[in-house]
C-alpha cells in the first residue's frame, strides 16, 4: 500500500489572534459603563426610585402609641399595623391590651370617628384585639368601648362596612357583664342600623346574635328589678308585721 502523506500547516497561513478592547481601544475603560437608561433595554434596575419611599417598619409598641396621634390619616395607619400584627395571634393582642391599645382605640374613635374610613377602621381593630381574649373584652367594655361602638352607628348609619364591624364588635363585648348591661340603651340605633341594611347577610347574621344579647340583657334586667322590688316589699312586709 502507498506510504500515507504527512499534511503540515505553514504556519504563515494561521490568522493573528484578535485583539482585545484594550488593545483595540487603548484609550477605553476595560470596566463596562452602566446603562444610564436601563428601563430602555427592558432590564431595569433594581435600585431605580419608583418615586415611592418604603414606609418606615413600626413595632408593636409604636403602632399602639400612634392611636393617639392627632393626625387622622397617621392614626389610622396605626391601626392598620396594629390589626396585621395581631390578627389571628393571641399572644400579639395580650400584648397590644396590655400595651394600651384598647383605651388608645376608643380614644382614636372619638377623635377620628366622624371618618367612616377611620371609624371602620377603628371598629375592626376594637373587635380583633377583644375577640378570643376576655382580658381584652373587660377591658374594652369597662372602658368606653361600647358607647364608642355606639357612636360610629350613630354617625355612619348607612355605611355597611362602618355598622357591619360595630355591630360586630358590640357582639363581641357584650358577652362582658358591663357591656351587657348598657346595650337594651341601644335598641333604637342598632334596629335602626340594620334596618337599612336588611339584604347585607353579614349584617343581617350579626345583627340577630346582637338582638338577642339585648333581648336577654333587657330580661336580666326586668329579671333584677322584680327581684328587687319583690324583696323590698317582703321588708315592707315584715315590718308591718
Amino acid at each position: 500500500s502507498p506510504p500515507a502523506l504527512a499534511l503540515t500547516r505553514d504556519p504563515s497561513l494561521s490568522p493573528e489572534p484578535l485583539p482585545t478592547m484594550s488593545e483595540a481601544n487603548p484609550g477605553a475603560d476595560p470596566t463596562p459603563t452602566p446603562n444610564p437608561n436601563p428601563e430602555l433595554n427592558g432590564n431595569p434596575s433594581p435600585n431605580a426610585d419608583d418615586g415611592e419611599a418604603a414606609p418606615a417598619a413600626m413595632n408593636l409598641g409604636e403602632a399602639v402609641a400612634l392611636l393617639d396621634d392627632e393626625d387622622k390619616d397617621t392614626a389610622v395607619t396605626a391601626a392598620e399595623v396594629v390589626m396585621k400584627m395581631v390578627f389571628g395571634n393571641e399572644m400579639q393582642k395580650m400584648m397590644a391590651g396590655q400595651g394600651g391599645a384598647i383605651p388608645g382605640v376608643i380614644r382614636a374613635m372619638g377623635r377620628h370617628g366622624s371618618d367612616a374610613d377611620a371609624a371602620l377602621k377603628f371598629c375592626k381593630l376594637l373587635r380583633n384585639l377583644s375577640f378570643g381574649v376576655m382580658d381584652n373584652v373587660a377591658l374594652a367594655a369597662t372602658s368606653g368601648g361600647v358607647v364608642a361602638l355606639a357612636s360610629a352607628l350613630r354617625a355612619h348609619p348607612g355605611d355597611a362596612g362602618v355598622v357591619a364591624e360595630a355591630v360586630w364588635a358590640l357582639g363581641v363585648l357584650g358577652r362582658h357583664p358591663a357591656a351587657a348591661a348598657l346595650l337594651p340603651r341601644l335598641r333604637a340605633d342598632v334596629d335602626a342600623a340594620l334596618a337599612l341594611h336588611a339584604g347585607e347577610p353579614q349584617i343581617v347574621a350579626k345583627g340577630m346574635y346582637l338582638t338577642a344579647l339585648i333581648d336577654s340583657a333587657e330580661a336580666m334586667a326586668t329579671e333584677t328589678v322584680e327581684i328587687e322590688v319583690g324583696g323590698a316589699e317582703e321588708g315592707a312586709d315584715a315590718a308591718t308585721e
